[in-house]
């Protein structure tokens, strides 16, 4: 797309639902959830991924899988209670009678991975960040059951922009040939 100039923004959701909502930026990837609509943004469910419980190699045997109810003693580190992630991973303990335990909130992906591999401590990852994850030396097992469910969600004043409609199916195309990412729907 010659002379289209993108700027691509990696973080945690609280900041870029931030910057949609004020309209800073015209498109994003987000955590899907219905409940939890921003004004003057069209969302629309993409698709859903496995989460894993991610720690030290030596944390669990390789090939382990979890429940919910497996992981309601363990302290995790979370994203802040801005997080949409967050709300997500308090609602899968909360349908299964749970209440997560948060050790410490953190809004840094380096630093999660640090306190994981230092500190002991576990998070609960998408399987998306899983190989990023095991680049940094740690481990991720499966969750039974639990996934998360992906939206594509654009400006509603920018969405008829033929830059942005072009960017966002490109966007689209290109998060979907991911093995990992399930269609939602």
């Amino acid at each position: 797309m010659p002379g289209i100039r993108l700027q691509v923004i990696d973080g945690f959701d609280a900041l870029l639902h931030q910057q949609l909502r004020e309209g800073l930026v015209d498109l994003g990837v987000l955590v899907h959830d219905a409940e939890r609509i921003i004004d003057g943004v069209d969302q629309r469910p993409l698709a859903r991924e496995p989460l894993h419980l991610v720690g030290r190699k030596t944390a669990f045997p390789a090939g382990a899988r979890f429940k919910i109810r497996d992981l309601r003693d363990k302290e995790l580190v979370l994203p802040g209670a801005r997080s949409h992630f967050r709300h997500h991973i308090e609602d899968l303990f909360r349908r299964q009678g749970e209440t997560v335990r948060v050790g410490i909130e953190v809004d840094s992906l380096q630093l999660t991975n640090d306190l994981i591999r230092d500190a002991e401590f576990c998070t609960i990852a998408p399987e998306s960040a899983v190989a990023m994850l095991r680049q940094d030396g740690l481990a991720a097992w499966p969750i039974v059951g639990a996934t998360i469910s992906w939206a594509l969600c654009i400006q509603q004043r920018r969405r008829q922009s033929p830059i942005v409609r072009e960017v966002a199916a490109r966007l689209k195309e290109f998060l979907l040939q991911s093995p990992r990412l399930k269609i939602a729907g």
